[in-house]
């Protein structure tokens, strides 16, 4: 026995589907709506939002198209040796079934209407069948067969192949297939030949998609190894550590939490001069120590911790922090120098030794990965400062393309790096280098 859906309703898949596309609705509505009034979005990104709102406006009906479906239909087709059943239902419910014996049945036959239509950049197909039984006493009957696109279902014309498959019950069954599209004919008459399938590289255009199905396939994978390595890192069995360096680590962490959380200076530095009981020759100590020092403005302090951090990391000394965090990218390096001399730079200019804070900025410049840098602004104000203004005026200059090429890249994001307020400032300082 074979059951056959004739007209497909919503399913669990697909309920999921339209929650979380009502609930996005809801989501992007309330955003745009309420929450704009407070937030500073760029025109494009508003444009975008209403064209998503608009394009999921118009995608709930057609998710609600077949399961708010009034009137009496055929919903399911029963096909045995020996009987054909008709199952109609109105509105959800079984309203009658019907029983055909095989004797009785003349011809069964069904015309399939395979049409492609276009929607912007993408192609969708719409599939019908009209299902015509004749019976030996002159009775006809005629039913549309249009199995819902909302059930999962990677064969667009699903409902004609499962007929094939048990046509052998079917007395007199004939099928045409009306289509503009060649390749949709062949995949259903080699069905009928081979019952499988046509595989994907013969039929037309296939190995383009096998190409692109390939490469959607390692993006995924990629993608997913991406996320997993990102959010599940934590969860990752953490190396093994000596007991020296494993007090060392809780003693860092313990600072790093009263530094951080609590804002209780004194405390993080106790912690961290304990630390270095332990394990001294670690940049990271340094780093967080001299940061520590400048939000207690003891910026000989930071200037003292940031050289011992620059002299280990110089030395290539390898971090006892980095390898409990199992941080061992190539940039590494250059990230903690650019902290390090960021640091000192600041300190040098709070100090008013403004000559050596350019000096520290240039270093910053040199190991700075991050395209978007304050770095030339600070030594424009450096070297301004210490009555170089031609080196001033260069580096506001280079400042103002650097804000440019963020309005003009990331133009889109909710919280800017640099406003107008940016410009402004960077502009009034190329004045003053100018007067």
């Amino acid at each position: 026995m074979k059951k056959i859906k004739v007209q497909s309703r919503m399913s669990v898949f697909m309920l999921a589907v339209v929650v979380m596309v009502c609930v996005a609705l809801i989501g992007v509505v309330f955003y745009f709506v309420v929450l704009d009034k407070t937030s500073t979005l760029s025109a494009k990104t508003k444009s975008d939002g209403w064209e998503l709102i608009s394009a999921l406006i118009v995608f709930i009906p057609f998710l609600f198209r077949e399961v708010m479906k009034k009137g009496q239909y055929v919903s399911d087709l029963v096909i045995t040796d020996s009987y054909l059943q008709l199952i109609y239902k109105e509105k959800g419910k079984i309203t009658e079934v019907r029983t055909l014996e095989s004797f009785d049945i003349k011809s069964f036959k069904v015309d399939v209407h395979i049409n492609t239509v276009q929607l912007g950049r993408r192609r969708s197909i719409e599939v019908t069948n009209y299902v015509t039984i004749k019976l030996k006493s002159g009775e006809t009957i005629s039913f549309e067969a249009t199995p819902s696109a909302l059930e999962f279902s990677m064969c667009a014309y699903k409902f004609i192949l499962e007929l094939v498959k048990v046509s052998n019950n079917i007395p007199n069954f004939k099928y045409k297939i009306n289509t503009d599209e060649e390749s949709f004919k062949e995949d259903i008459e080699y069905f009928a030949q081979h019952c499988k399938r046509m595989p994907l590289y013969k039929r037309k255009g296939g190995k383009y998609l096998i190409l692109v199905y390939g490469f959607l396939f390692l993006w995924v994978i990629f993608m997913l190894s991406f996320i997993g390595f990102i959010f599940f890192d934590e969860y990752m069995p953490k190396p093994k550590l000596p007991p020296n360096e494993a007090k060392y680590m809780e003693l860092y962490d313990e600072a790093n939490d009263y530094y951080s959380e609590y804002d209780d200076y004194d405390k993080a530095l106790k912690d961290l001069s304990e630390a270095k009981m332990y394990v001294n020759n670690d940049y990271q100590l340094y780093l967080l120590e001299a940061y520590i020092y400048k939000h207690k403005h003891d910026y000989r302090n930071v200037l003292n911790s940031a050289n011992k951090a620059i002299v280990l990391l110089n030395s290539n000394q390898k971090s006892v922090y980095n390898k409990s965090k199992r941080f061992n990218y190539p940039e590494i390096k250059k990230s903690g120098l650019t902290s390090a001399y960021t640091l000192k730079g600041k300190a040098h200019y709070n100090l008013e030794e403004y000559a050596l804070s350019a000096e520290a900025y240039t270093k910053v410049i040199e190991n700075c990965s991050y395209k978007y840098t304050d770095a030339y602004f600070w030594r424009g104000v450096s070297r301004f400062y210490a009555g170089d203004k031609q080196g001033a005026l260069i580096d506001f200059l280079q400042y103002r393309d650097i804000i440019y090429k963020y309005f003009e890249e990331m133009s889109d994001i909710q919280y800017p790096q640099y406003t107008q307020k940016d410009l402004d400032l960077a502009n009034e300082w190329i004045s003053a280098c100018k007067d």
